[in-house]
This record gives structure tokens, sequence and C-alpha cells, in this order.
């Protein structure tokens, strides 16, 4: 799986992100020097403001993944992944999962 799927997957994954969240993320909300992204509470289901840390791996790919001016996970169009996108990605890592079994 390419490093920034498995970023946004890790990132989604945190029990106080909801999808539309991460596959939302945009640039701007990283914050490079304190190695954080920090979610506004109009962006966030709760309303409240969320700050997640970000290891000098998530940031190592977060910079290789530059690429649209706003977005860090755009779909081809250049919007924001869309919630299916990630549960297909769900449903195909269960899928490889299986088969190595």
């Amino acid at each position: 799986m390419a490093a920034w799927r498995r970023l946004r997957w890790n990132l989604q994954s945190s029990p106080l992100l909801v999808p539309v969240e991460v596959l939302g993320a945009r640039w701007e909300e990283i914050d490079w020097v304190a190695a954080t992204w920090n979610v506004p509470a109009s962006r966030m289901k709760s309303r409240r403001p969320h700050r997640v840390p970000l290891s000098e791996a998530a940031l190592a790919v977060l910079e290789r993944s530059k690429g649209h001016p706003e977005l860090a996970f755009p779909n081809v169009r250049g919007r924001p992944l869309a919630n299916l996108a990630m549960r297909g990605l769900h449903r195909r890592r269960q899928q490889a999962r299986q088969a190595k079994r």
C-alpha cells in the first residue's frame, strides 16, 4: 500500500476523528514545526478544535504527498476524497489479509 494511503488510514483510525475530517485535511492545518495537525472546530463533528500529533514518518509522507495547493488527500478532480473511497480501501485490505491466510 502506498505510504500516503497508509498514513491516511492511520489518521482515520484515530478514535477522535471521523473519516470526513481526515479526508478533508488541509495543508494550512499542518504545523510542520510543532509536528501537529490542528483540525479547526468548524471541521470537527464535536465542534471543538482537535490537535493530532504527527510522527516524523507521518511528516515525511505528508511532505512527499504535497501536490495539491490546499488539500492533503485530494481525489483526481482536486476535491476531498469521498468516504466511500476509504471504505473501498478498508475492504481491499481485509480481502488481502484473508487471501494470505
